[in-house]
């Protein structure tokens, strides 16, 4: 199992404990593979993400889990903000559209992972590009606990759990998480991803 964290901060540069570096530090220290593209300086490889660098990420030999740490909505996914001096007058400034993601053959067969309400709204674009399944909540959640949440849904997969067991085992753990549902196809609870 490999996981990749796509993160697309709109305040980068600021130490902070960012859920792509909290949950990739846990995942590392549990032996699972990780890599990380984000635009943020606190990462020795700072990666500005354009649609070309996005899809080549995403070719990661042995890559099977995308995690999404960016905001997206219907309009498509934000991979760059505007340098404004402020933080709340940043705005995106390329966003992938939901045509281009679902014509982008590199989500074949991943499955994507995001704790952002608003990037469900891309579901059936990545289903359409080839995902396996998308993680996702069907509501605004409290990201209170969101960090542990997924912490122990990497491990569940990475322990051979089916899809539906992590889940379930992290909704039990934290179950004002438990909107956090499988968007797939087809039924792929009992899908072993690791």
């Amino acid at each position: 199992m490999k996981v990749l964290f796509i993160e697309v901060c709109r305040n980068p540069e600021i130490e902070k404990s960012t859920d792509t570096r909290v949950i990739s530090d846990h995942l590392k220290t549990q032996g699972i593979d990780c890599k990380v593209f984000s635009n943020d300086g606190i990462w020795p490889q700072k990666t500005k993400l354009t649609r070309t660098v996005l899809a080549s990420s995403l070719k990661q030999p042995g890559a099977n889990i995308v995690h999404l740490s960016s905001h997206g909505d219907e309009n498509g996914l934000v991979l760059q903000w505007t340098e404004a001096p402020q933080i709340r007058d940043r705005r995106p400034n390329l966003i992938l559209s939901p045509t281009e993601i679902a014509t982008m053959p590199e989500w074949a067969g991943k499955l994507v992972v995001t704790a952002s309400s608003t990037t469900t709204a891309l579901v059936d674009q990545f289903l359409q590009a080839g995902a396996l399944g998308v993680v996702s909540p069907d509501r605004t959640i409290s990201w209170r606990n969101v960090n542990p949440f997924l912490e122990l849904f990497y491990e569940g997969l990475s322990s051979r759990k089916s899809l539906g067991q992590a889940l379930s085992q992290s909704s039990a753990k934290y179950p004002d998480l438990s909107h956090i549902t499988i968007h797939a196809k087809r039924n792929i609870d009992s899908t072993v991803v690791a």
